[in-house]
């Protein structure tokens, strides 16, 4: 499974979750502070996920997932995504990072002008 499925399948769960819209769901969006979710949310989304991946999260990282990026990162990992074959998935899961961040960073220059 590539990171795009592991991040597209995580904003189906956050979305059902957490009731926010798929288009507020970026890659740095944090689980409390843009998606509003509380303790339980988080103790919610950590089961779902395990369930929907098949993974287990260890109680001492739940507290390590803070970001989207921080949960599909742990999961790749959990699933042995990290092999040679992968490398083209990086490239294409970076250029989405990149252009979160160039979105945000146009977004904060309309707020300037």
């Amino acid at each position: 499974m590539t990171k795009q499925e592991i991040f597209q399948i995580t904003k189906n769960i956050i979305v059902d979750k957490l009731n926010v819209e798929e288009e507020d769901i970026k890659l740095s969006s944090s689980f409390i502070d843009d998606l509003g979710a509380d303790s339980l949310d988080i103790v919610d989304l950590v089961m779902a996920f395990e369930d929907e991946f098949g993974v287990k999260v260890e109680d001492e990282d739940v507290e390590k997932l803070q970001t989207v990026k921080d949960v599909v990162e742990y999961i790749s990992k959990r699933l042995n995504n990290s092999s040679d074959n992968d490398e083209g998935d990086e490239d294409l899961f970076d250029e989405v990072v990149e252009e979160e961040y160039l979105d945000d960073t146009e977004d904060d220059e309309e707020d300037f002008i």
